[in-house]
């Protein structure tokens, strides 16, 4: 895997890291701004969770792994991973990568 996609991933990561690390300020306060805050970082960390498990997965497909193990490894049925890989690369083709 090239260190630029293996940089995005560890990138990818550490944000949701930090998201996740920053719920914890989330539960001071009102009641509903508590959930309202806990909510949309937990939304964010979610996205770019997801984010590093697509670029994880491509680049271990473009390595030369197979789609099944990589669905194991991932926990996602094959179908949902070839399907989020299909998406991830069109929108690297629309950005130009």
């Amino acid at each position: 895997m090239p260190a630029e996609q293996r940089a995005l991933i560890t990138s990818l990561v550490n944000d949701a890291e930090e998201q996740l690390t920053q719920l914890r300020g989330a539960q001071y306060g009102k009641t509903a701004d508590a959930a309202q805050q806990l909510l949309g970082n937990l939304g964010h960390a979610a996205t770019l969770i997801e984010q590093a498990v697509r670029e994880t997965a491509a680049g271990a497909l473009t390595a030369g792994m197979a789609l099944e193990d990589l669905a194991r490894w991932a926990r996602l049925p094959a179908d949902v991973l070839a399907e989020a890989l299909a998406d991830h690369h069109n929108e690297q083709q629309a950005k130009g990568w």
